[in-house]
């Protein structure tokens, strides 16, 4: 009836019996925090590149409705 049961149990296995696993997983949250949290402060220092945006968006909108 279990139409993929080794595959949840390989995904299950690695995470909950080693330490491994969740160390991984903290590594890799960290890793895009460092990465997306200064995008996120540049594009909010830099009001050209989030009007620039706007505009984009509000001119493709424009185009979606004609």
């Amino acid at each position: 009836q279990q139409q993929y049961p080794s595959f949840i149990t390989f995904l299950q296995q690695p995470i909950s019996s080693t330490l491994f696993g969740p160390l991984v997983t903290l590594f890799g949250i960290l890793l895009m925090l460092i990465i997306v949290f200064p995008l996120f402060v540049n594009l909010v220092r830099k009001k050209k590149v989030s009007s620039w945006v706007k505009g984009a968006v509000v001119k493709s909108f424009k185009e979606e409705k004609l």
